[in-house]
């Protein structure tokens, strides 16, 4: 007989803003890393070449990081109360041998694991990424070992 797991998650705002944090943290630092390097070394070649402007650049590179992520937490803030679905919509999931079944009251979708883009770990999660954009979320507390190990396993195929 086939094993089955289960578990499921609350989404609620702040499970989906981990979540979109999580997924985009890399290349949110990556990016706002290069503006700034960039603006910072405009920056001190204009004030080495006796310019005032150069403090403007300066200040840009400063300033651009935090700018990127009051944009990002606004944008994931919006994205999550402007959803169709209900909020603090709760999710199941039924994992088997070779697929993953995540019903919530709005939806039911069927995912062979083969077709996974990515499975991302954290301490508190694992993330299945079904394309780079789409993901589902699966709280490591409310699973039991077998699934864990399941999840490992999915994680180190990747």
């Amino acid at each position: 007989m086939e094993q089955i797991y289960r578990t499921e998650i609350q989404m609620t705002y702040e499970e989906y803003k981990k979540m979109c944090w999580t997924l985009r943290r890399r290349n949110a630092v990556l990016i706002s890393s290069i503006v700034s390097a960039v603006l910072l070394a405009c920056g001190i070649l204009l004030c080495l070449s006796g310019t005032l402007k150069g403090g403007i650049y300066i200040a840009g590179a400063a300033a651009y990081p935090i700018l990127v992520y009051v944009l990002y937490a606004y944008t994931i803030r919006k994205n999550y109360f402007s959803q169709k679905t209900p909020e603090n919509r709760m999710a199941q999931y039924e994992f088997t041998s070779d697929r993953v079944v995540l019903q919530t009251s709005a939806s039911r979708a069927e995912i062979m694991y083969a077709s996974l883009y990515k499975v991302l770990e954290t301490k508190t999660h694992f993330y299945l990424l079904v394309s780079a954009s789409q993901s589902f979320a699966v709280r490591k507390d409310l699973c039991e070992q077998g699934l864990l190990d399941l999840l490992h396993g999915l994680c180190k195929r990747n």
